[in-house]
């Protein structure tokens, strides 16, 4: 399977991106979600971190299905993707042990802060 830079490989993994009628193209996406989970460590409190861990789950389950997809329909591997989903990888092993973290150090009743 070739790998993607600026080659034909990357025309195969990125064309199907650019034509569906949303337009809106995947790396889009990864970059806004990249930007909202950085928001998120940088307030303070449950909210935020939970929300910043919902990010990254949902980013990495559509990682997996686009990485899916790359393999068994485009055959082709784009190897910025393969970068992206294993930061959402490391991302949701991350937030998942801040959540556990929080879950154990808080109290009964209490709220982080």
């Amino acid at each position: 399977m070739p790998a993607c830079t600026r080659s034909a490989a990357s025309l195969t993994v990125v064309r199907p991106c650019r034509s569906r009628a949303t337009r809106a193209c995947f790396a889009l996406l990864g970059l806004i979600t990249y930007v909202l989970i950085l928001v998120s460590l940088g307030m303070r409190g449950e909210r935020p971190l939970l929300g910043g861990y919902a990010l990254s789950s949902i980013a990495f389950a559509f990682s997996i299905y686009l990485t899916y997809r790359e393999v068994f329909t485009i055959h082709a591997i784009c190897s910025w993707c393969v970068s992206s989903a294993i930061v959402f990888t490391l991302l949701t092993i991350v937030g998942t042990l801040r959540v556990l973290r929080v879950d154990v150090e808080a109290p009964a009743g209490a709220t982080v802060s």
